[in-house]
């Protein structure tokens, strides 16, 4: 889009000024978005901090969204809410309010909560234990690790008398990046624990477990390996794949397993002789006590956001998305009012942010009227 100054000027200046009417404040609402998705700002239109500080202070201030679904309403007014709920979302509004703002953030006790990052530690056949991340270098006759990804070479070893599996373990407020020696990617979230063969045997069938955790795979094609199935092992179920791209979440304390089809087609296997195929757009929900699969359309951006560096809600509350940040920032949550937990809210957070940032971020809702952030224990209040 191409932007005119001295109208988007004109136009922050009676929105401020409460002087805009309805075609006036989309306009606005266009203009601002084109912003937040290049990046850029011009210095004719004025100081970027204080005039985007004013119009998003409004604007949160003013803003009542309210879905379909029963959603607790963010604010409380609702003169925007048709003109901007589906425009300006919530945490992407916030975030770049505190981004730019940096104001001072009263908090209580220690909040010196390190961000997550690149880290893991790798178990090798032989039962040796690697630590990895922090800009560590590490490699070996079939392996190496820059400290941000883990390459296997690929190398066959024909005189094997049996697979070597290799364990990759991500702690909490972890994430790390593995290429298998078939040449399939694997993204590891925070929480979770994969095991793999050093080598694969083209022919053979690939074996792949993900013992807990959360990981996005993007599949060396069968075609390339002499038609070897691939095989990620999840428990009690078993998801075959021909070449394609899939993510799969199945902590231990979720009472489900959650298979998102990105791109190709997988078969999900479970112990029980259920067989189903998923198609792209597809998510399959696997009962770990019932053993009921479900299969629903789903928005796999909210799904795999993850792996590209943001976290994306849509719909969720309070407790799911705190149980999120608690893996990624390594903080235990407790509510002093159990009511918080339900309270709903949609938008994307930004897995670089500080979490004093998105703490107030939720205080300024209003539903939550303090925090406190002590030993790595966030109380919410």
């Amino acid at each position: 889009m191409e932007i005119n100054n001295t109208k988007f000027q004109k136009l922050i200046e009676q929105y401020l000024s409460g002087d805009i009417n309805s075609e006036e404040l989309q306009q606005l609402i266009n203009y601002y978005e084109s912003f937040q998705k290049d990046d850029v700002w011009i210095d004719k239109m004025g100081e970027e901090k204080e005039l985007k500080s004013k119009m998003l202070i409004s604007i949160l201030q003013s803003l009542e969204y309210e879905p379909e679904t029963k959603t607790i309403p963010l604010y409380t007014k609702s003169f925007f809410k048709y003109a901007i709920a589906a425009s300006i979302a919530f945490f992407a509004a916030i975030n770049f309010y505190y981004y730019n703002q940096k104001n001072e953030i009263d908090l209580v006790g220690d909040s010196n909560v390190q961000i997550g990052g690149d880290k893991a530690t790798l178990i090798l056949a032989n039962g040796c234990s690697v630590n990895l991340g922090n800009g560590k270098e590490y490699h070996s006759a079939s392996v190496y690790s820059d400290g941000k990804k883990l390459i296997y070479h690929g190398e066959k070893d024909n005189q094997a008398s049996k697979v070597s599996y290799n364990y990759l373990s991500v702690p909490i407020g972890g994430e790390f990046f593995v290429e298998l020696a078939d040449g399939t990617e694997v993204w590891l979230n925070s929480d979770s624990k994969i095991a793999f063969p050093e080598n694969f045997e083209d022919g053979e069938k690939r074996e792949v477990e993900l013992i807990y955790g959360e990981a996005y795979f993007k599949v060396s094609p069968s075609s390339e390996h002499k038609g070897s199935r691939f095989v990620l092992k999840t428990g009690e179920q078993d998801i075959e794949v021909l070449g394609t791209q899939f993510n799969v979440k199945a902590y231990k304390e979720d009472t489900n397993i959650y298979t998102t089809l990105v791109e190709g087609v997988v078969k999900l296997n479970s112990t029980d002789s259920q067989s189903k195929n998923l198609v792209p757009g597809e998510q399959a929900i696997f009962s770990k006590q019932n053993k009921d699969l479900i299969i629903s359309p789903v928005e796999i951006s909210y799904e795999v956001s993850w792996k590209e560096g943001v976290f994306k809600f849509k719909y969720k509350n309070l407790e799911q998305i705190m149980t999120v940040l608690s893996r990624w920032y390594n903080v235990q949550v407790i509510y002093e009012d159990e009511n918080l937990k339900e309270v709903k809210f949609n938008g994307q957070l930004r897995k670089d942010q500080e979490l004093k940032d998105i703490l107030e971020l939720f205080k300024n809702t209003n539903f939550i009227t303090n925090y406190e952030v002590k030993n790595n224990v966030v109380i919410l209040k």
